[in-house]
């Protein structure tokens, strides 16, 4: 026994610091080496170990790679470590006993192996390339006037868990290629169907109904054709989230809800010293600068019935806009005649009592029909004779059609806008032909509006035979009648014809002209009856 020992103790002396004999590291014989040469022995084996070929497959999928790709690398350290720590567990009888049954034996031992996962899950990533499919979120589309949801759509990408969990920790072999199976899974999407369904249901109810907004005596409604134009749905913090342009709203408000051109009805006298304003009454209008806010929440709370905050437009400052606002003298004015002492005569002088001094701002318009209203006894008007289809017959208010084409003609030679006007069916003498507007309440109005950058005061008179109209504002455009064509000859030398009138209107301090024109259809059959 004491031999033994002797020569197992002198053994270990002798190799004390190196790899004892016999040992292999990945099929290489490294015994005998001490630590420098069993380092630069693995470096060896490591440098050459990225290039050892890697299939993976996934399904129907096949990746080639490397090792090297992959950050799968031999762990020089580890593996130096084992192999020197291999034979040197220090002295026991037992020890020396195995020492003289081992003399002889060889030990094969792996390379350590780790992973770099970072690198590996890069690769992968790289080497999957558009067949690794990202999760689409369910969206929502809208129409005109309704929300459609899309689902969503699952991803899929290889799972590269599946991958590490087959590497080998060691390998006792190098220069083989190395073949994996993977998993492929499905990537959820971040929102579920079931969560934009519910932001569907309450699209729908936000849709489903007009949202009538009210604004103290005011009120108007707004339908989904012009409620989704305000809407989208965003993501926030992996969530759909509803958003309401406020901005968006706060313009549909102001479409729907104008503020009146002159709220507190202004109107102006005419004195010695020209067009003076005189005040109204303080408004209430819509709407404070927080109505957009207010309407857009409500959107997004499905709140139909909204109640718009207000403001108060006082009658004095009503009085200071319209007395800078350039009514100083006479810009236009036309005169039409008419035979004294007929019934029609009351309803002239009757509307051009109720108009007189009415007040145009900048930007703003005038509506018979709408100032006006129907035109009833109670208001001081009589039975006149009108043309209706064709025939002559009578009404209510008969004969102001006078007034109306007056009117039209003065604004005409104003150089103002006429967006709502027609001419009558049937040629009357007294009016200039092709231009000149006739009235029935509520569907035919006669609306003159302001584009100048000055306000604009009306100003009719009359006598027993004529009714005069004067516009009075800063003259700031030449306008005149510079062509007509359509004209024919009817029964009886009757004049008619599809009647185009053109009007070209040249800007005074610029010398900038354009035209508009007007159109009037006369029927070229006598009436049936000639009384007017």
């Amino acid at each position: 026994m004491g031999a033994l020992s002797a020569g197992y103790l002198i053994d270990g002396a002798m190799q004390n610091g190196k790899v004892i004999r016999n040992v292999s590291v990945a099929g290489e014989d490294v015994g005998g080496l001490n630590r420098s040469e069993m380092l630069a022995e693995v470096n060896r084996l490591a440098d050459g170990f990225p290039e050892t070929p890697v299939t993976i497959r996934a399904d129907d999928l096949i990746l080639t790679t490397t090792a090297g790709d992959l950050g799968y690398e031999i762990d020089v350290g580890a593996t130096v470590d084992r192999a020197m720590a291999q034979g040197h567990e220090g002295y026991s009888p037992a020890r020396a006993v195995l020492w003289l049954s081992n003399l002889f034996e060889e030990y094969q031992l792996p390379v350590v192996l780790n992973t770099d996962e970072e690198k590996l899950n890069f690769t992968v990533l790289a080497l999957e390339g558009d067949r690794r499919t990202d999760p689409v979120n369910p969206a929502i589309r809208f129409t005109d006037a309704t929300a459609q949801m899309v689902p969503g759509v699952p991803g899929r990408k290889i799972d590269t868990s599946s991958i590490t969990s087959q590497l080998p920790g060691s390998l006792n072999r190098l220069g083989e290629p190395i073949e994996l199976t993977a998993e492929r899974e499905t990537i959820p999407t971040p929102i579920s169907d079931e969560v934009m369904g519910m932001v569907k249901t309450h699209l729908d109810n936000m849709l489903a109904k007009p949202f009538v907004l009210a604004a103290g005596d005011r009120s108007a409604e707004v339908g989904a054709t012009d409620i989704v134009p305000l809407l989208s749905v965003i993501e926030e913090d992996e969530l759909p989230k509803i958003v309401v342009d406020a901005k968006g709203a706060a313009e549909l408000v102001a479409d729907e809800l104008p503020t009146p051109s002159n709220p507190t009805g202004v109107k102006f006298t005419l004195g010695p010293n020209g067009p003076t304003p005189v005040a109204g009454s303080d408004a209430v209008v819509c709407c404070d600068e927080t109505a957009g806010a207010v309407f857009a929440k409500a959107i997004e709370e499905a709140e139909h019935e909204v109640k718009l905050p207000t403001t108060t437009f006082s009658a004095a400052k009503g009085v200071e806009e319209a007395s800078k606002a350039g009514v100083v003298e006479q810009v236009a004015t036309f005169t039409t005649q008419h035979p004294a002492g007929q019934p029609r005569v009351q309803n002239i002088h009757r509307i051009a009592d109720l108009t007189r001094g009415v007040y145009i701002p900048p930007g703003g318009s005038f509506s018979v029909n709408d100032f006006v209203g129907q035109r009833t006894e109670e208001k001081g008007f009589v039975s006149a004779p009108v043309i209706e289809d064709g025939v002559f017959t009578k009404d209510t208010g008969g004969g102001i059609s006078q007034y109306a084409t007056t009117l039209f003609n003065a604004a005409f030679f104003a150089g103002m806008d006429i967006p709502r006007y027609k001419a009558h069916s049937v040629y009357i003498s007294r009016y200039p032909f092709g231009r000149e507007a006739t009235l029935a309440y509520p569907s035919v109005d006669l609306k003159i509006s302001n584009p100048s950058p000055y306000g604009v005061m009306i100003w009719p008179t009359y006598t027993a035979t004529s009714i005069t109209v004067s516009l009075y504002s800063t003259k700031w455009v030449e306008a005149d009648q510079t062509a007509q064509s359509g004209e024919r000859e009817g029964e009886g030398g009757l004049r008619c014809g599809n009647i185009t009138t053109r009007r070209t209107k040249t800007v005074i301090a610029t010398g900038e002209s354009s035209s508009d024109t007007f159109n009037a259809s006369y029927v070229c059959e006598e009436p049936e009856t000639a009384d007017d």
